[in-house]
């Protein structure tokens, strides 16, 4: 398996050891967005086929490279062909102008439009070592169903009513059927011969009127040109045959409609279009909560206005209704920001003698989006949506989902404005949010920033469960050591001394189990005792008997693993250590006593054989063996083995040792420093 740009990754590597300055000192700008589309396979598909990505029309970057990719970055094994609803992984490397560094190891500073979601940023380099810059980012992406591809042998199309007293200043409603290959790129008003009206008219019922229209074919889509493709309409008839074309630019057909206009009832209100004035960012919405009926100021209506005429007008229930996408009613304040789609709800009523008919009424807001529309008791209830547009010196707050999944719509500001944070709407299948990022900085929602500059916003998890593995196969263990810090008051010389070492069962990421516990109440006991021989002082309390200081050193991992209320390297919490797979883990805990006494001039433990600072039946097991010549004794544990002192390691040492372990009495020093 070969890792795609492995030799750009190496040097990217290196170069992020750079210094900062060092990297941007050939650019004069720092690019801290990347806007790019990319477009989902279809199902069926096959990755022979290049990704369809596209980036937005700025000029200090382009798309220089992309490819599909496995989610570690790595070329996939085969043609893969994509399934329905299956997630795929590209990567998309973009290059920059001259003139222009990208931020490095970061994947907040991409603002990417379109279906999928960046992982992370794969690699980068900067001008001064490349050449020039670019940046490459991992993408995920579903895809999509199975689109229809090969020759198109017939057509359908749906043409909406013409209907009496309408004019043509609308332009005709005509469709296609989804997942048929084709689709109406534009629809117009024409005379017979398919030119261009030139001006309004106004339909009469019976009178036959015409429509232009041009279909344009999908992705690997053509039309059969060995037999003349018919044609169906809905609503309508052909007017001539349809003209189709096969190019290597694309393929798409020409035609034109003949339709009847209808007679409509008098009373029918043909036309639904109020007019909306888009709010300024910033503009603060307010909701009183005093009476039954929660009003807000200003109200949606406050930049509604409906054309002069209109045959329909507020209904008395309420005006407008400030709504989310789900078309659930908002009565919390709230601020409206640019770039954020903003949602209401206005209920309608037509004038005296006229009625709304879904038939023939045809709805839609100037400045704003038509959502969804329902006809109850008469009144016509309407939802619309609508953008502020960002302006050129705003900043931008752009929301990173940080292994979560969803996205959130990007807010611009003025620079100086303050932001309040809002709740996270991204989901995560593991984790529960805990708080906002920002600058390195944990916020909760609803805390105001300022902003003055482009501000990456990263959601923090915390992960609900641990996977834990049956600690019965666990063969971890913990080396507890004592170690006696002594210094000589006359001279203030310090001497560290290795007083014991007991080596115990622990458990993964818990090293102080019940076997450790006593063993480092052992080695606090025996500190004690070795610094009562040098008649040593200490300070010494009830909890922390003689002890200044117990402390796990290095340990050896055979798993990755992390510990309650630390960190990932995502910047997430766990709530307990997640582990995977078999498992092992060495600790090794140090027990340290700081005392001071004069120590002895000699450094040898009578009796300690085993040169491990503690004298025990060990130390007898090991005279036993040297005398026998199993495994001889040398240097100090050879001094510390000759129990009588006359020079000689003998089965007589070996007696005496036990005699002593047995707590008789004995006429030497056992256990004490010679």
């Amino acid at each position: 398996m070969k890792k795609l740009c492995s030799l750009v990754l190496a040097f990217v590597l290196t170069l992020s050891l750079l210094p900062l300055t060092a990297l941007n000192a050939a650019a004069a700008v720092v690019e801290t967005e990347v806007s790019f589309t990319v477009t989902a396979p279809s199902a069926g598909t096959t990755s022979e086929t290049a990704p369809a990505v596209t980036v937005s029309e700025k000029s200090d970057y382009s798309l220089e490279w992309t490819g599909w990719s496995t989610a570690e970055g790595y070329e996939p094994e085969g043609i893969v062909t994509f399934e329905e609803g299956e997630t795929y992984y590209l990567l998309v490397k973009i290059k920059g102008s001259e003139r222009i560094d990208f931020y490095y190891n970061t994947q907040a500073d991409v603002r990417f439009k379109g279906e999928g979601k960046v992982e992370r940023t794969l690699s980068y380099g900067n001008n001064d070592s490349t050449g020039y810059s670019y940046i490459t980012y991992l993408v995920s992406v579903k895809a999509g169903e199975a689109k229809f591809q090969g020759a198109i042998n017939a057509v359908t199309l749906d043409v909406k009513p013409v209907v009496g007293r309408r004019t043509s200043e609308r332009a005709p409603v005509v469709t296609a059927p989804e997942n048929k290959g084709y689709t109406v790129s534009d629809a117009h008003w024409c005379d017979s011969t398919g030119e261009p009206l030139t001006e309004v008219v106004t339909f009469t019922p019976g009178e036959t009127y015409y429509i232009a229209f041009t279909l344009v074919t999908d992705e690997n889509c053509w039309w059969n040109q060995a037999i003349l493709v018919p044609v169906t309409v809905n609503g309508g008839e052909m007017a001539g045959v349809l003209s189709t074309c096969n190019s290597t630019e694309g393929c798409w057909a020409d035609g034109v409609i003949a339709v009847t206009a209808i007679e409509t009832p008098e009373n029918v209100v043909l036309d639904v279009d109020p007019i909306f004035t888009l709010p300024q960012a910033g503009t603060t919405v307010t909701f009183d909560h005093s009476s039954y009926r929660i009003s807000a100021t200003p109200a949606p209506s406050t930049f509604i206005t409906f054309p002069e005429g209109a045959e329909y007008t507020y209904s008395s229930y309420w005006t407008a209704l400030w709504c989310d996408a789900e078309d659930e009613t908002i009565n919390e304040d709230f601020t409206l920001y640019a770039g954020i789609p903003y949602y209401f709800e206005v209920a309608l009523k037509p004038v005296s003698g006229k009625s709304f008919n879904m038939d023939y009424t045809e709805i839609s807001m100037q400045n704003a989006e038509l959502v969804a529309y329902e006809k109850e008791y008469g009144n016509l209830f309407v939802t619309f949506r609508f953008v502020i547009e960002p302006s050129a010196d705003d900043c931008q707050i752009f929301f990173d989902p940080n292994t979560g999944e969803g996205t959130m719509q990007s807010v611009y500001l003025p620079s100086g404005t303050a932001y309040e944070l809002p709740g996270c709407t991204f989901t995560h299948k593991e984790a529960d949010f805990t708080a906002w990022s920002v600058g390195g900085e944990e916020l909760s929602p609803g805390t105001k920033i300022t902003v003055t500059e482009n501000t990456g916003v990263k959601a923090i998890w915390t992960y609900k469960s641990s996977q834990m593995k049956d600690i019965s196969t666990d063969t971890s263990t913990a080396t507890v050591k004592a170690v006696l810090e002594l210094t000589d008051p006359a001279t203030g010389e310090t001497t560290s001394t290795d007083v014991s070492s007991e080596t115990v069962p622990a458990e993964y990421g818990k090293p102080f189990t019940d076997a450790c516990n006593e063993a480092v109440e052992s080695a606090k006991q025996a500190l004690i005792a070795r610094a009562r021989e040098y008649g040593a002082t200490f300070t010494e309390t009830e909890e922390n008997p003689g002890t200044s200081s117990v402390m796990v050193g290095e340990t050896k991992d055979q798993r990755t693993f992390n510990f309650e209320g630390v960190k990932d390297e995502n910047g997430n919490y766990r709530k307990n250590l997640v582990i995977s797979g078999e498992y092992s883990h060495d600790w090794q805990i140090t027990v340290t006593l700081k005392a001071e006494g004069t120590a002895p001039a000699g450094n040898i433990l009578l009796g300690d054989a085993t040169g491990d600072g503690i004298v025990n039946v060990n130390d007898v097991t090991a005279i036993q063996r040297h005398t026998a010549e199993y495994e001889a004794l040398t240097g100090d544990c050879l001094k510390a083995a000759d129990i009588d002192g006359d020079g000689e390691v003998t089965i007589n040492d070996a007696t005496q040792l036990q005699r002593w372990i047995a707590e008789f009495d004995v006429p030497y020093p056992i256990n004490q420093y010679i």
